[in-house]
């Protein structure tokens, strides 16, 4: 994507409100700008009964960063607004951003029109949602259940790796032997269901 490259959605004539949105040419930040620039016109106008589809215009551009990037890019959107003549923009970005040493997922500044966006900050609760997730399934059960099975495959390893004679056997066989005895060793160690 080129710095600054336009794209507009959606251009009704009878547009209630114009929208930008300012977007870091990076992969998760461009591909949140290109869904938020078609979703968002249907979803405006929806929440807002009396509302026509506003016009959502989506801008590839490297966003400032730095000590106080926060404040940057918000003073940043306020410029393209002017620039724009939106009536709104929101910067979208994948700089973590902190205050206070917690993580920001969205800074709005409503005098000015203003947004800020980020999408690690988001990607924390979707972090969080996935190790709940993990904590409710338990995996480490199926590990316990294994830990027989993982034993004797360390203890077999371990008789391999010091014995040299089954080391020359197994350089000395064929692929398609080694792929043969491999079967072989794992249909008969995998158990068989037991009759009802």
């Amino acid at each position: 994507m080129r710095s600054g490259y336009l794209v507009g959605v959606h251009t009704p004539a009878d547009s209630d409100g114009r929208v930008g949105l300012l977007a870091d040419p990076d992969l998760a930040p461009a591909e949140a700008g290109r869904y938020l620039a078609s979703a968002l016109p249907e979803r405006l106008a929806a929440a807002f009964g009396d509302m026509q589809q506003p016009d959502v215009t989506v801008a590839y551009e490297r966003l400032p960063a730095g000590t106080d990037s926060q404040a940057t890019m918000l003073d940043h959107a306020a410029s393209r607004r002017r620039q724009w003549g939106a009536d709104v923009v929101a910067c979208i970005t994948d700089l973590p951003l902190v205050d206070g040493g917690r993580p920001v997922a969205a800074d709005i500044d409503a005098d000015r029109g203003v947004a800020l966006i980020s999408l690690p900050a988001i990607g924390g609760v979707r972090l969080r949602l996935l190790f709940g997730m993990v904590r409710a399934n338990r995996p480490w059960r199926l590990a316990t259940g294994l830990s027989s099975a993982l034993i004797a495959a360390f203890a077999i390893s371990a008789f391999f790796l010091i014995n040299s004679s089954e080391r020359m056997l197994a350089t000395s066989l064929s692929p398609l032997r080694l792929a043969v005895l491999t079967a072989v060793s794992a249909v008969s160690t995998t158990p068989r269901p037991s009759p009802p």
